[in-house]
């Protein structure tokens, strides 16, 4: 592949603004500052995955199918990519004495709005068409919507076109362990703490949590043969791709997150395939990934509330070898 890749961005980098309830910015870490700086054992873990209950969910243009009401406590959560776009399942619990009932109003109010009556607890990260994603999370009682506000190509979030599903989570149906993990990684402001540089092909079981002020997202792209991390970088870095995209501004829960693979098709550079949906401060979440040997990167697209710019503009983007 030439070194120039010839990709127009725009596919590739929805705009980024609004602002997001609930937190300040930390100390800004320079992009080519902090590095993997916790040392952990990157081998493989494999266990049995099927002692933790499963649901599955499909999500696809503008709609999820799947559970409307499931037991509680440690769940095996995977959601399968049967669109042609990027999406992801976001688990937003509603407060105490909040409901579907008032989603309409807080949406409209942004996502401030959105995150003043409920939280989010994760979920499948955004995977590109045909994938799927697996995670394993600790779910409470309540009240919750599945999300995706993946941005569409007009900029309006798939969940204001319907892709959102009810979902009323009853008292667990009996106790697990915590699964085994492989590492832990913390989503700080801004970089990805304890994440390896390389790890061993085969199935990892990364415990994932949001350390940070702000919410969060991890997700895990491929890249295509030949394309390398420093033309990734370069790609997502332009001047226009950190800056909010003009009209962004005014649309109710704009900016919340970029589309994390280009547009289907041949030649793409990058395909998200595993990773946690947009997290608030304090959650913790399990990631089941099976990575083969390859180039990967992980990515959070989430805007930061100060200045607009997506958080891997400001140091939340790394390279991964599988080996």
């Amino acid at each position: 592949m030439p070194k120039d890749i010839t990709v127009d961005r725009r596919t590739i980098l929805r705009g980024t603004a609004g602002v997001i309830a609930g937190g300040t910015a930390g100390i800004v870490t320079a992009r080519y500052g902090l590095k993997s700086a916790i040392a952990q054992d990157a081998s493989p873990v494999t266990i049995d995955i099927s002692a933790y209950p499963e649901v599955v969910y499909t999500g696809k243009e503008y709609a999820f199918e799947g559970p409307v009401e499931i037991p509680g406590g440690l769940t095996r959560v995977t959601l399968r990519n049967e669109g042609t776009m990027d999406h992801h399942a976001m688990f937003f619990r509603f407060n105490d004495g909040k409901s579907m009932t008032d989603l309409p109003a807080a949406a409209a109010q942004g996502l401030g709005g959105l995150f003043a009556i409920g939280a989010s607890h994760g979920g499948p990260g955004s995977i590109g068409s045909g994938e799927q994603s697996t995670v394993i999370m600790d779910l409470p009682e309540g009240n919750y919507v599945i999300l995706c506000v993946i941005p569409d190509d007009d900029g309006i979030p798939h969940a204001m076109k319907g892709m959102l599903l009810p979902l009323t989570v009853t008292a667990p149906a009996a106790t697990a362990a915590a699964p085994t993990a492989s590492g832990t990684i913390e989503l700080v402001d801004f970089h990805f703490m304890g994440l390896p540089e390389q790890v061993p092909a085969g199935q990892q079981i990364w415990n994932v949590i949001n350390s940070g002020q702000q919410l969060h997202e991890f997700v895990i792209s491929r890249q295509a043969p030949g394309v390398t991390y420093e033309q990734i970088e370069s790609m997502l870095m332009a001047p226009s791709a950190a800056s909010p995209a003009a009209g962004m501004e005014a649309t109710p829960m704009a900016g919340m997150e970029i589309e994390a693979s280009p547009a289907a098709g041949t030649g793409a550079p990058f395909t998200a395939i595993a990773g946690v949906a947009p997290i608030n401060p304090g959650m913790s979440i399990w990631v089941v990934a099976d990575l083969t040997a390859g180039d990967y990167f992980a990515i959070c697209f989430i805007p930061d509330p100060a200045t607009g710019a997506p958080h891997f503009a400001l140091g939340m983007m790394q390279a991964l070898t599988v080996s």
